[in-house]
């Protein structure tokens, strides 16, 4: 193998036909394919340091050296290595530096990891460790080593560079710097950017392996908890070729080994095991209930010279072959009869414990997502009709331009700062502060997310949702818990948490974390805590926190505008956003959908953003009393006279559970005019008490 030297061209390697990182740069990179293991090197390697991390998407954001932001995402069988042990995001604090194996996206983009390791991992995975020489307050002097070359034992000297925040470790013990001592031997994590520094140093050999073995011991857990993961390779019949994943073979190995199980020979004795069904983000669905008795048959070879695989293949027979078990799935293993079949902690579950959508599974959707069906047309609005969940393409960015009587606006979309025009159609809906809003109620310079259809000429700008990011956690009852203050920054370490939740035997518990990430503040930032504007210097670790921030660069995650502190703090806020248009819908009337005709008969839809919210505007249905309705046209403006109708029925909502923008509140009103009405024309309806508009004695305007 040739490696690339600096100053010096790239060389042609045979072994690879692909293009590699040091030769081959004619050729194009190797490309993921369905069921495939990446083989090694076909990556390219980009170091950073972790600053957010999703633990159920299996995601997360990256700063490079250069302050470049990459957000990632691994696939199934993607891996962490963390203190020379196989780990998950959750295991890794943030700020540790990494090397990152990327593969590109379905868009050219390095942004899929198959693995990514630590300093500790890259020196101790190659023997390596760093004897000091000298401690000073400000750095250390080591000596590079590898104890297995006898005859050259040391590499080269180092500096590296310790602050007041580095930790060092001896044991189970912190101890100080000053208590380091020439000949320890060192490993060490990283973070910080340009110099970096030691976040973490591990003195002697005992203590090292202590971390390792403690690591592993904590993954090993993980996985017994939910069950070793593997896709299907092939099916015949009722007989299922899995392949497990893993970092490398010799990790699988020595967990296997560590817990008694010994493929070959369970294989010929027939033993059973548990397969459940899983999604791309190794989550499970149903374990106890849908999980099958499955028989070992045969242990077949595996390839060991890629990314993921842990070189055990395995032929396995369920007692039903359930739909999740097909080519390309992926599947969770419950291999020891000493492992129990437990649902996932709250939230990480996709079934019945499900804190969002599942949205993973292509069937569900005759046109593409964002997620899914990329070889599918997107799904084209039509008048009169709300469209469905999920059929919008989703954008970030900061709203920078709004004008209200047209219901239109202009964004900065994320990272790559494109100026994007949208309109709102007239089931649009503004959601802000957790409420629905008006345009006019979000300041510019917030950030958005912006669920877009196509329009005419294909572009993506009719925004079914337009909301903001205190929103959108509302919305999945998430929130930020204070981890980590710095003021000196401008920055806090927050865990991203959803509530408390009873469990079966009616008992409150605290769900795991779901991420981490970092939040930036400036001097601009406005923290709220109940009615007061309070200061950085108030927040302290555990404050739970929701936010709304600028657009997302290449080089920012945006800077928090507001912080709100506390739940009593969050319930207020929203609701007082909720009463604000919960007024002015009552001052202009609810807007509808009419949805069909039958002679003097007219089905109407509501429209409203927040489905939960309406009941209470709506304030129960009013049997036995007059409504009052004006035709509208798309930007929801009243037109023509006011018609006085009678409610006729309260009906089933029908087909429009789960599209955007509808209420669920379908009517049967009566009116003497039908003849001015047509299906899809917008209304807005008001209820009897209601303040009725000055201009309610206009002309009628006949149907178009």
């Amino acid at each position: 193998m040739t490696l690339l030297v600096a100053g010096e061209e790239a060389k042609t390697d045979p072994h690879y036909p692909f293009r590699t990182d040091w030769a081959n740069t004619s050729l194009p990179w190797y490309q993921l394919k369905p069921g495939e293991f990446p083989p090694y090197h076909s990556d390219h390697r980009v170091s950073g340091v972790l600053i957010a991390a999703n633990f159920y998407h299996r995601s997360g954001t990256f700063r490079t050296s250069n302050g470049e932001l990459v957000d990632f995402t691994m696939p199934p069988f993607g891996t962490v290595y963390h203190l020379n042990a196989e780990a998950e995001l959750r295991d890794v604090p943030l700020g540790t530096f990494f090397l990152f194996f990327l593969h590109q996206d379905e868009h050219g983009a390095f942004t899929r990891v198959a693995t990514m390791q630590d300093e500790y991992s890259m020196l101790a995975g190659h023997g390596f460790t760093y004897r000091l020489d000298e401690a000073t307050p400000e750095k250390l002097k080591v000596t590079k080593q590898k104890k297995s070359d006898t005859d050259k034992p040391n590499v080269g000297t180092n500096e590296l560079l310790v602050d007041a925040a580095t930790r060092v470790w001896k044991g189970d013990q912190r101890i100080a710097l000053g208590d380091l001592k020439p000949g320890d031997d060192l490993l060490i994590n990283l973070t910080g950017q340009n110099p970096r520094h030691c976040s973490d140093v591990w003195v002697g050999a005992e203590t090292h392996q202590h971390v390792t073995d403690a690591q592993r011991k904590k993954h090993a857990t993980f996985l017994k908890e939910r069950g070793l993961p593997a896709w299907i390779d092939r099916v015949d019949g009722k007989k299922v070729t899995v392949t497990l994943f893993a970092s490398d073979r010799a990790n699988m190995q020595a967990f296997l080994k560590n817990e008694g199980i010994d493929p070959a020979h369970w294989a010929k004795e027939q033993r059973s095991m548990q397969m459940a069904v899983a999604d791309q983000t190794l989550r499970t669905y149903n374990p106890p209930v849908d999980n099958q008795r499955s028989t070992w048959l045969e242990v077949l070879p595996a390839p060991t010279d890629c990314y993921g695989c842990s070189g055990e293949r395995w032929v396995i027979e369920p007692n039903l072959l359930l739909e999740g078990f097909r080519p390309g799935r992926i599947v969770r293993l419950f291999v020891h009869g000493g492992w129990k079949v437990e649902d996932m902690p709250f939230g990480e579950g996709i079934y019945e414990h499900g804190f969002e959508p599942n949205d993973d599974i292509a069937e569900l959707y005759p046109y593409r997502t964002d997620a899914l069906n990329q070889h599918l047309p997107w799904y084209q609005p039509k008048a009169g009709a709300f469209p469905p969940d999920h059929s919008a393409h989703r954008i970030g960015g900061e709203l920078v331009a709004i004008d209200a009587a047209k219901r239109t606006g202009r964004f900065h979309s994320d990272r790559s700062g494109t100026l994007v025009d949208f309109a709102l159609p007239p089931y649009g809906s503004v959601l802000h502060l957790g409420a629905e809003a008006e345009l006019t109620d979000v300041p510019l310079g917030t950030h958005c997310w912006f669920d877009l259809h196509q329009d005419a000429k294909g572009a993506f700008t009719r925004a079914a949702v337009v909301s903001d990011d205190y929103t959108e956690l509302t919305i999945r009852r998430l929130t930020y818990r204070v981890d980590e203050v710095d003021q000196v920054a401008g920055r806090l370490r927050v865990a991203c948490q959803i509530p408390q939740i009873k469990n079966y035997q009616d008992v409150m518990i605290t769900p795991p974390d779901v991420g981490r990430c970092e939040l930036t503040v400036d001097a601009k930032t406005r923290i709220w805590k109940g009615e007061q504007q309070v200061k950085l210097s108030d927040l302290v670790a555990g404050d739970l926190l929701l936010a709304n921030r600028t657009t997302l660069t290449s080089t920012s995650q945006g800077t928090c505008t507001d912080l709100w502190v506390g739940a009593d703090t969050h319930k207020a806020v929203s609701e007082r956003q909720r009463l604000k248009h919960r007024a002015l819908v009552k001052a202009a009337g609810m807007p509808a959908l009419i949805d069909a005709i039958d002679g003097k008969k007219l089905t109407i839809l509501f429209i409203a953003g927040l489905r939960e919210d309406f009941p209470p505007l709506l304030d129960g249905d009013p049997w036995g009393k007059p409504v009052f309705v004006w035709h509208c046209d798309d930007l929801l403006q009243r037109q023509g006279e006011v018609d006085k109708m009678g409610l006729n029925n309260h009906t089933p909502e029908l087909n429009t559970a789960g599209t955007y923008g509808c209420s669920g509140i379908r009517w049967v009103i009566e009116t003497q005019k039908p003849e001015i009405y047509a299906k899809g024309q917008v209304i807005r309806v008001f209820k009897e008490g209601w303040p009725l508009p000055a201009d309610s004695t206009a002309p009628a305007a006949p149907a178009k």
